[in-house]
């Protein structure tokens, strides 16, 4: 359960940081480049959140992917981890990770 609880803190980083990144869009469109250290203390904290959830959640994913055994469209899956990444990692997360964590903890 305690796995299920830090992969959906995960998948609220990755998230909010995308609510973050598309709201605040406009605001910094004017400018050339974006400084890290422009953004306001609250923004870099959700932004970190947001980015070391993503690649917290793709490796951890990529991880249980090579454990787990045969399933469908393995290459599929083993393709898209490599192309799209973090956006893998969160629909395997919510479709078959934590669909099959929740039958282990159903049947203990």
């Amino acid at each position: 359960m305690i796995k299920l609880i830090i992969g959906y803190i995960l998948l609220t980083g990755v998230a909010a940081m995308s609510i973050y990144l598309f709201v605040n869009f406009g605001h910094y469109s004017d400018r050339e480049t974006l400084m890290f250290s422009e953004l306001p203390i609250p923004d870099i904290y959700l932004v970190a959140w947001g980015s070391y959830g993503g690649l917290s959640l793709w490796i951890w994913m990529i991880i249980d992917f090579f454990k787990s055994g045969t399933e469908k469209n393995r290459i599929a899956w083993g393709l898209s981890f490599l192309i799209f990444n973090i956006f893998t990692s969160i629909i395997y997360f919510i479709s078959i990770y934590s669909i099959r964590e929740y039958r282990i903890q159903r049947t203990k």
